[in-house]
């Protein structure tokens, strides 16, 4: 009997609580209706900034979202491989780079994609170079060596939407993502799981 009673606690009583992710369906439908309107050429953050403030005004869910900070390392700074301008070879994004990532997706406006691509398949596509070895200028680029030294820093969307730039945390890109998984997808987008 004190066994039943125990099941029935742990099922009825102490019900699983969902945990709220943000709308992927409708952050998806606005980043495409809004990726060419809104887009500023060389404005990464000012892009986010407007992005975020429209899904908030049309009031979409944002938990478990933020504006993330990228910064590259050495003279190669924040390079991209898979840009609107320069698909498959290398393009400076600039010092730093600004995307918005929800529920593990990220959304980028410098991407050439109208998509938001999961956390490790996105950084394979615009942060590794479509074949190794790379070069660049005669230096070699391997993302295996150099990702470890960029850096991600993670800003709550109030904060950024107020001017506030308070990080949450920043951390090395090694302890962002898994590079190892990173590198194991297919650099090419046709492999991608879109």
């Amino acid at each position: 009997m004190k066994q039943c009673l125990i099941i029935f606690y742990l099922i009825f009583v102490l019900k699983p609580t969902k945990v709220n992710a943000a709308n992927l369906p409708a952050l998806k439908a606005l980043f495409i209706e809004t990726y060419d309107s809104h887009y500023i050429h060389g404005m990464c953050g000012k892009n986010v900034y407007e992005f975020v403030a429209e899904a908030k005004r049309l009031k979409i869910n944002l938990e478990r979202a933020y504006v993330a900070k990228i910064i590259g390392s050495g003279f190669l700074e924040t390079s991209g491989f898979y840009t609107r301008f320069e698909k498959n070879k290398r393009s400076m994004l600039g010092y730093f780079h600004m995307v918005f990532i929800a529920d593990g997706h990220v959304f980028d406006f410098d991407l050439a994609l109208q998509d938001a691509l999961p956390l490790h398949e996105y950084v394979r596509l615009q942060f590794t170079p479509p074949y190794q070895p790379y070069r660049i200028f005669g230096v070699l680029f391997d993302p295996v060596l150099d990702f470890p030294w960029w850096e991600v820093t993670r800003y709550e969307l109030d904060d950024y939407l107020d001017g506030i730039e308070k990080p949450t945390w920043k951390m090395k890109m090694s302890e962002y993502v898994d590079i190892e998984k990173v590198m194991a997808i297919k650099r090419n987008n046709e492999n991608l799981s879109l």
